[in-house]
């Protein structure tokens, strides 16, 4: 099954082929974090193009870094919203853009959230866009693996110490089901690891040509040679909210 990825390219027409050229610009904060908000969002209504689009006609800035930082506060915003049953991102979008300043929501209910038990459960957008976190602060940037990953679209939430394990080893529901045990993968990604002991996965995840959830890197780097446990488990977690909560200020 193919990955969809979301690519921004400079395109320009060719007199002497008669054909347009397609070049893909390098990758970047703005891109990826608009692939978040693609691939996360109703595909037949991105309600965040409504807010970013009239913000742009208003100030006309060819300024990467301050679209890059309305687009983050705008998805801020509209992330807060998701806690609040009354305050549809359509209705988010609309009071954004016609009362830049109001309230929202507190980062403190996407904390409480994802200490939550939900497993499989979890919103996707909350993986993308600790994703899309974890991308903007790599400190190896010239790693190779690193700079082949794009976010594109998953839906397959993988339990990192399986349900099933394959040798029977067993974890407590209150940390199987965590956000710190948990990756958004690919189906095919997915059923790759399947099973395996974490260890297996480690090794597998170790011999990819590209790193397929930065999240999951984040718990191996943490693993290491020791076990996955219930304060490996913890500790990730915890590192996790407060890097999506630092995000918010």
């Amino acid at each position: 099954m193919a990955t969809a990825v979301l690519r921004l390219s400079n395109v320009n027409f060719s007199k002497t082929q008669s054909r347009l050229n397609r070049v893909t610009t390098e990758i970047t904060e703005l891109s990826q974090l608009q692939s978040v908000r693609y691939f996360t969002g109703e595909r037949s209504a991105q309600y965040w193009l409504t807010s970013f689009l009239g913000w742009l006609v208003k100030n006309n800035t060819e300024d990467k870094n301050i679209e890059l930082a309305k687009l983050e506060d705008i998805d801020n915003k509209m992330s807060l919203a998701l806690f609040h049953a009354e305050l549809s991102q359509k209705q988010a979008s609309f009071n954004y853009l016609t009362k830049t300043g109001g309230s929202f929501g507190s980062s403190n209910e996407m904390s409480d959230y994802l200490k939550q038990i939900n497993g499989t459960g979890f919103e996707h957008y909350w993986f993308q866009k600790l994703e899309y976190e974890l991308w903007k602060n790599e400190q190896n940037r010239a790693d190779e693996k690193f700079k082949k990953h794009r976010i594109s679209s998953k839906d397959a939430v993988e339990h990192v110490h399986p349900q099933h394990e394959e040798y029977d080893m067993r974890l407590e529901d209150n940390y199987l089901n965590a956000f710190g045990n948990l990756v958004l993968l690919s189906p095919g990604e997915n059923s790759s690891y399947s099973n395996q002991t974490v260890g297996k996965k480690q090794e597998d995840f170790k011999a990819k040509p590209v790193y397929d959830s930065l999240k999951l890197k984040q718990i191996f780097e943490l693993k290491q040679n020791d076990e996955w446990d219930k304060d490996k488990i913890k500790q990730h977690q915890k590192e996790m909210i407060d890097l999506l909560t630092k995000h918010y200020y």
